[in-house]
């Protein structure tokens, strides 16, 4: 029966979108799972990863679904577990502590009606063709709708279509240039070629002399997404002047592939309610003197709207050229590490707001909080980055941003850090970004 119900889930991934992509068993999972004749990565055998289970609102590990019994029983019952990924074919399973809540209270599969399947570019790109036939510019849209249609007509950067040598009438292939890698991160690991073409570096000062100090998102060719204490170095004192799009390095050569654009800022907007005296609002956009040429190793992602769900319980990924420890220097390579969504309330009681003179409404539901697992987390140099979750339905081979870093305690103490919800601001950067379609 439980060799039946693994390989109904193997056959029936949820979308990407819901997977928490947490990390590693236990040992003791680890030798009763290799007895089982379940294989492991080698850097997937030395610690464990937290999660959050939201059917409970209870913290866990990820271990494998053999190794907990409250999984077993959701099966058992005709539910799905929260899942964390999958190692190799193996699903990996968020299983709360054992002091939690026992109830099982996974959400029953609806009707029967069984998760959607990951999309292919073919049929990414037919999806776009019939929601640019229902699009009417001249409709009335909620706050949302447009940044959704741009994620979707974001597939064409990743899906093309070329002649093919292979029909002699004149057809044309589908080519898929998806890069992106949806794996378990074990800590912080080095971003590869084309992974993350979204992101940027964000400079300050003279060109012969930049200084790299925040990173950004790029979100339409026109347009890098940033936290608004960006705006200004907190070192020099110069405004934001440069947007370094297309590197995996500060300072070191470029891939040989790659050809990174340094492109200028040309205008800084702040949304209007920040003040630098506090934390909020901290969002800010830069519109680029000119358009950013998109390729495989430069291209916008998606925001994540209210229409896409809550991220509280999602393992997200944070990407930057931060510090790597407290006391440690900027990382001259790109960095990516997994970092669990908490409950706001749980951030609340985990930061002490009252010593901050900037936090005078404490943090509020403009902003989330993700991470607490020392030693991950993001540190100085990551300010303005996103924290993001992949996904493969729809659209296809995308990136949502949920939040932008924005500050929190000393890094990789074992205590949260605090994001910019970009949800709260979608209807602000549609009304900016793209202003003839609001």
């Amino acid at each position: 029966m439980l060799a039946a119900m693994l390989a109904a889930m193997q056959a029936q991934r949820l979308p990407l979108a819901a997977l928490a992509l947490c990390v590693l068993l236990p040992r003791p999972a680890q030798a009763a799972a290799a007895s089982a004749g379940l294989r492991f990565p080698k850097e997937q055998l030395t610690s464990t990863e937290p999660c959050f289970h939201q059917g409970r609102n209870a913290t866990g590990q990820c271990r494998m679904l053999t190794t907990c019994p409250s999984a077993l029983r959701e099966l058992r019952n005709n539910m799905y577990p929260q899942l964390c990924g999958f190692v190799g074919r193996q699903p990996n399973v968020c299983c709360p502590e054992e002091d939690a809540d026992n109830r099982v209270m996974a959400t029953p599969r609806p009707g029967g009606v069984e998760p959607v399947e990951p999309v292919t570019c073919k049929q990414s790109l037919q999806q776009l063709q019939q929601q640019k036939q229902q699009w009417d510019s001249n409709r009335r849209y909620r706050p949302g709708d447009i940044a959704r249609q741009k994620c979707r007509e974001y597939v064409q950067y990743v899906c093309q279509e070329e002649p093919s040598a292979a029909l002699m009438l004149g057809g044309t292939d589908v080519t898929d240039r998806c890069h992106y890698r949806v794996e378990l991160i074990s800590g912080g690991k080095q971003v590869d070629p084309m992974e993350f073409p979204h992101m940027v570096l964000l400079g300050y000062g003279a060109r012969k002399q930049i200084d790299y100090a925040c990173g950004g998102t790029l979100i339409s060719p026109n347009f890098v997404l940033t936290a608004a204490h960006c705006q200004i170095s907190r070192s020099s004192g110069l405004a934001v002047r440069w947007a370094l799009l297309g590197a995996l390095n500060r300072t070191a050569a470029p891939h040989p592939n790659a050809s990174p654009q340094l492109l200028e800022v040309a205008e800084i907007i702040t949304h209007p309610n920040y003040r630098s005296s506090l934390r909020y609002h901290d969002i800010a956009l830069l519109r680029l003197q000119r358009p950013a040429v998109i390729n495989d190793y430069v291209r916008p992602a998606c925001l994540h709207t209210d229409s896409d769900g809550d991220p509280t319980g999602l393992n997200a990924i944070a990407t930057g050229w931060g510090a790597t420890g407290p006391s440690e220097d900027q990382s001259e390579h790109l960095l990516k590490v997994n970092l669990a969504v908490i409950p706001t309330d749980h951030c609340r009681s985990a930061i002490n707001v009252t010593a901050d003179s900037k936090l005078s409404r404490g943090i509020i539901d403009s902003q989330l909080c993700a991470g607490g697992a020392s030693p991950k987390d993001t540190c100085p140099g990551d300010s303005g980055g996103p924290l993001q979750v992949p996904t493969n339905v729809d659209p296809y081979c995308q990136y949502r941003v949920v939040g932008l870093v924005s500050f929190g305690p000393p890094c990789g103490i074992g205590l949260p850090g605090v994001y910019t919800r970009v949800a709260t601001y979608v209807h602000w950067i549609e009304s900016v970004v793209w202003p003839q379609e609001d």
